[in-house]
């Protein structure tokens, strides 16, 4: 995950909040707020009552989705590695 998230920061694509936030509501406020606006992955460097920052958007959309393999993103998700 450290790699993917630093290809993404090379590519300008992460958007990092350094303040801190309040995991139950304001988390994902701001995420759907930026959503809208950038589509891009958000990483919450503090959050109140976590140690670990929070990464989140990563799968917002099949441009992304494709940069970590999981499909084309021309296509509809396979479930192949599910064996469905």
């Amino acid at each position: 995950m450290r790699e993917f998230m630093k290809s993404l920061q090379a590519q300008g694509q992460l958007l990092k909040v350094e303040r801190e936030v309040q995991a139950k509501h304001q988390l994902a406020a701001i995420t759907d707020l930026v959503q809208k606006k950038h589509d891009k992955p958000l990483l919450f460097e503090k959050v109140t009552g976590s140690r670990f920052p929070v990464l989140t958007s990563i799968y917002s959309n099949r441009a992304r989705l494709a940069s970590i393999r999981l499909y084309s993103p021309n296509k509809r998700a396979t479930y192949s590695f599910l064996g469905w």
